[in-house]
């Protein structure tokens, strides 16, 4: 069971769907304190697609994360890192 895929999956539903995941996001806070980079990112960046905002100051711990990871957004594969995701996942949840 891979939980970096299951996040993305999440995000990626996020966007179209965002309301039909609201219960489930409460469990994707916990993965932002994951000792995996990746993980951290995807939650964040899943966190903002369904703009929970209740999970703000969780993702502002991560802004200054450097670790570099890898996801699949907007058909293209983006090299960014943590800190980048979580400053993005916030930018979504000012809308």
């Amino acid at each position: 069971f891979s939980r970096g895929p299951m996040l993305w999956g999440i995000g990626r539903l996020g966007e179209v769907h965002p309301e039909k995941l609201l219960e489930i996001a409460p469990i994707i806070v916990i993965f932002l304190t994951n000792p995996e980079p990746r993980l951290r990112a995807y939650a964040a960046w899943s966190l903002g697609k369904i703009r929970y905002r209740h999970a703000r100051p969780e993702i502002e711990k991560l802004v200054s994360d450097p670790e570099p990871v890898k996801i699949y957004d907007g058909e293209q594969l983006h090299h960014t890192s943590v800190g980048r995701l979580a400053q993005e996942a916030l930018g979504r949840l000012e809308r």
